[in-house]
């Protein structure tokens, strides 16, 4: 069996590591340089994306920042575990409060954050100290925030802004 993972990083490792002693191969696509790899030594294949895909017989994400191009052309294969959506929803903090929501699954209180305004409606509403989160694109730490005085909205909003100016679709939650 091949398993085709979409990242490859450090779950990409573990995933490859734990699948050895099955007797199961596995290649990673790295998506910051768009190239097959070896998970664990790194070593690149001269396969494309597609090359890969008709290799292996499933294939699975390490982590939930995958472009969505290439999510739809991996689901095409029929090979893909979870579903894009899946993925998709796990990728966006907007999305998955959302499911949360529809689900009536309690989760911490949040208010979706656009310009200004709403982060002043989203202190009234939730109160003081705050984690903020970027709704795309943040991990470990990386798009986060804390409130914890009103007194530092202004000295904040800039940073505020310029994230969700930077991404289509961004917001803060």
């Amino acid at each position: 069996m091949q398993v085709l993972i979409l990242g490859a990083g450090q779950l990409a490792r573990m995933m490859s590591l734990a699948a050895t002693p099955l007797n199961i191969n596995v290649l990673a696509f790295d998506v910051t340089t768009n190239t097959i790899v070896h998970p664990i030594s790194g070593q690149t294949y001269p396969y494309s994306l597609e090359q890969a895909i008709a290799q292996c017989d499933v294939i699975t994400a390490e982590f939930e920042h995958i472009a969505h191009n290439i999510l739809d052309l991996c689901q095409q294969s029929g090979k893909l575990f979870p579903a894009p959506e899946t993925i998709k929803i796990g990728g966006d903090r907007a999305k998955e409060k959302a499911l949360l929501d529809n689900a009536r699954v309690a989760s911490a209180p949040y208010h979706i954050i656009h310009n200004q305004d709403d982060l002043i409606s989203a202190i009234t509403a939730i109160g003081l100290p705050l984690v903020l989160k970027s709704t795309l694109g943040g991990y470990d730490g990386k798009g986060q925030w804390r409130l914890h005085d009103q007194h530092d909205v202004a000295s904040l909003w800039p940073q505020l802004a310029a994230c969700i100016a930077a991404t289509p679709n961004q917001a803060i939650i």
